[in-house]
């Protein structure tokens, strides 16, 4: 993933972890009840190399790159 890829919000079953379930549950609500199906674009790739800031209309979210999946890589 890097700048300009076209994403969607999708958390994958690796980014539920023993321990925390509730919790990841009501965040990944949250966060789907706040794009919902949209493409997002990704602004912004943090130095640690797992969060994106991704651009959904007019709210930018830092999501792990295990919540969002691509769907048309920049050239």
């Amino acid at each position: 993933m890097k700048l300009g890829d076209l994403v969607k919000f999708n958390p994958n079953k690796a980014s539920l972890k023993s321990g925390s379930s509730l919790t990841a549950v009501k965040y990944f609500a949250r966060i789907y009840k706040r794009v919902g199906d949209t493409t997002g674009i990704i602004v912004e790739v943090s130095d640690d190399s797992i969060n994106r800031l991704v651009n959904f209309g007019e709210d930018n979210i830092v999501l792990n790159k295990n919540h969002i999946e691509v769907i048309s890589e920049s050239r």
